[in-house]
């Protein structure tokens, strides 16, 4: 299945130093593509870059060539969660997709967190409002974009996230597949004819045109 344009190769690298400082690092290995934290992924803090850090991030991307470039979220948020953790997540990456803006990253890859106990209508619920609350306070162009999860967690299978990517219906939902994760909720992909199957799965369930990128 033919359905890659251009290839883009990158890596997840340190923004120690200041982001600029990733992009240098992504050139040094051969990337042409990149994704960072906007912040240390166990708490809640975001940096706050001045215009000054900023403009050089622009300026080093263009010279550079690194393009896309992604956030991955802090590993705390939840969107399902009814404690505060629920809001914080919410709050934390509504200042992430402004950020995102700023700096012409492409948008941030989420996992969208746990049901804890079990999944409750109510539960789901609040996770889809939570998600369109996003959506609303933060720019059109930047992405939201799911990655499929472990088990136990949320989108640990395509059917849970194909509904809520349907539930949603924006064009700014995207899904990340990570191979690790895909690995350990029994997806073989090990050969080619295996990797097809599953893409014509996935293509049915959610559509190619959502897939934005694997880890």
């Amino acid at each position: 299945m033919d359905f890659v344009k251009d290839y883009r190769f990158g890596a997840h690298l340190s923004i120690a130093g200041g982001y600029d400082q990733a992009l240098t690092r992504a050139k040094n290995i051969g990337a042409n593509c990149l994704q960072i934290f906007s912040s240390p992924p166990r708490n809640w803090s975001i940096k706050s870059p001045a215009r000054q850090e900023i403009d050089l991030f622009l300026r080093t991307k263009k010279q550079l060539g690194i393009e896309p470039i992604y956030f991955h979220t802090t590993y705390l948020i939840n969107l399902a969660s009814q404690e505060a953790v629920g809001k914080k997540s919410v709050e934390f990456l509504i200042k992430e997709l402004n950020l995102a803006e700023k700096l012409e990253i492409k948008g941030s890859i989420v996992h969208l967190g746990s049901y804890k106990e079990e999944k409750t209508p109510a539960k789901y619920k609040l996770l889809i409002k939570n998600i369109q609350t996003i959506l609303n306070k933060t720019p059109e162009k930047t992405l939201f974009i799911i990655e499929n999860a472990g088990n136990r967690k949320i989108g640990a299978d395509l059917d849970e996230i194909s509904q809520i990517v349907n539930d949603l219906n924006n064009k700014r939902i995207r899904v990340c597949l990570d191979s690790c994760h895909l690995w350990s909720t029994g997806n073989d992909l090990s050969d080619n004819s295996k990797l097809e199957k599953f893409l014509k799965i996935f293509d049915r369930k959610i559509g190619l045109d959502r897939l934005e990128l694997w880890h």
